[in-house]
């Protein structure tokens, strides 16, 4: 069953309890700009 991203996102950042800082953006999603994904 798929899973809609906004649920998928918040499920790891409730997980993880932060979001990703600008340096973890970059590396794991390099040329994409950087978002606040656990706002």
């Amino acid at each position: 069953m798929p899973v809609a991203p906004s649920l998928q996102a918040a499920a790891v950042c409730a997980r993880a309890g932060r979001t990703l800082t600008d340096a973890e953006w970059r590396r794991h999603f390099p040329g994409v700009p950087y978002r606040d994904v656990c706002a």
